[in-house]
């Protein structure tokens, strides 16, 4: 039996899957290099990922990329980007052709401290909130949600034109298997969790994730877009999840507090998941009734919308320049599964042990018990 060719990095005018013709690297991480690649020699683009060569040897690692490939296959919203391709190199790694989408994460965003107005907020958090629809609705829970697996589209003529894109299925779980054709790829051993800890919910931490958990990190990226900073932030993942597990509920900030989103946003961040909206179809509709009281009021103002000075020149982006403004981020982050002490906002796989999920654990249940 021949041997596969020894794995090389692509670099520009490579072929992928005899279709794809790589123009340009769009980003890299800890399992995958995602490239910007013309169609047969069309002007059309596609963002393709591949799999690292060293990547199936991670515990969980070739699995992952599969069941992103899978999951997003039978998902469909605007607001998710689709898969076109699935495939294998001749040298053995696999890859995932996806929608190219134009636009930089939210965590870059955020750290440019850009004054969002609250409308474009509900927007974006809005269309987040759709994309997890689709989900939800099949039974899968992203578990993953956070800036940096959010694009943010904008054709820079209004602000109506916001696009949001959620990405990264990578760690989902599929809850209802008789809704959807697959089951979740088992990625943990007993008594540890793979999660953001900044955006995981006590029942996230306690490996127990269900469709309000994705609820809670919408309400999360609700309270970084208009305050710029999550209240509970340390920098330890386990001293994060022992707070969360002691039920220590977060406070709003200035900006937040004194938005028409206050008690949307206070309904989607209790640490008790009973009290938040059950998922993403209660938070967006409820959402959809500030958002038409909030046009209400525009109108009646009838103040003109002004193109904020941060969005300047970025109707004059072609396919494949770079933004002037903001850096260029892949359509999927990518990023290595870590541990001990890390930043809060990565993946990390988190040791369970000591977080104190017993107490979040003995209140699911005496909530479960009053039926």
């Amino acid at each position: 039996m021949p041997s596969l060719p020894r794995p090389r990095p692509l670099t520009a005018g490579d072929t992928i899957g005899d279709r794809y013709t790589v123009k340009r690297v769009l980003g890299r991480g800890g399992f995958a290099t995602v490239y910007l690649c013309a169609v047969g020699g069309t002007e059309s683009r596609v963002a393709v990922k591949v799999l690292d060569a060293g990547a199936a040897g991670v515990p969980g690692g070739l699995s992952r990329f599969k069941q992103e490939a899978r999951l997003l296959s039978v998902l469909a919203s605007p607001h998710l980007a689709a898969v076109r391709d699935f495939g294998a190199l001749l040298d053995g790694r696999y890859f995932i052709a996806m929608d190219y989408i134009h636009a930089a994460d939210l965590s870059i965003w955020i750290e440019q401290r850009v004054a969002f107005d609250v409308a474009d907020v509900a927007t974006i958090l809005r269309q987040i909130l759709v994309a997890l629809e689709a989900a939800h609705g099949r039974g899968i829970v992203h578990r993953d949600v956070k800036p940096a697996n959010v694009l943010l589209e904008w054709n820079g003529v209004e602000t109506t034109a916001i696009r949001a894109v959620l990405t990264d299925f990578g760690i989902a779980k599929v809850l209802d298997p008789e809704r959807s054709p697959f089951a979740s790829v088992q990625m943990t051993t007993p008594g540890e969790v793979v999660c953001t800890p900044l955006y995981a919910p006590p029942e996230v931490l306690a490996a127990r994730p269900m469709r309000a958990s994705d609820v809670f990190a919408v309400g999360l990226i609700g309270l970084e877009l208009l305050d710029g900073a999550i209240p509970d932030a340390t920098g330890d993942p386990k001293a994060l999840g022992k707070k969360r597990c002691q039920m220590v509920e977060l406070q709003l900030g200035p900006k937040a507090a004194a938005s028409p989103l206050a008690d949307w946003l206070r309904h989607c961040i209790p640490m008790r998941y009973w009290e938040r909206f059950e998922d993403a179809s209660a938070a967006r509709v409820a959402l959809d009734s500030i958002i038409d009281g909030m046009r209400r009021e525009r109108a009646a103002a009838s103040a003109p919308a002004e193109l904020p000075d941060y969005l300047a020149g970025f109707n004059e982006l072609g396919p494949d320049d770079e933004p002037q403004k903001l850096p260029l981020s892949s359509m999927i982050t990518v990023e290595p599964l870590v541990t001990g002490r890390h930043a809060l906002s990565h993946l990390v796989r988190l040791d369970t042990v000591g977080i104190g999920v017993e107490r979040w654990e003995r209140d699911a249940a005496s909530w479960a018990a009053r039926g």
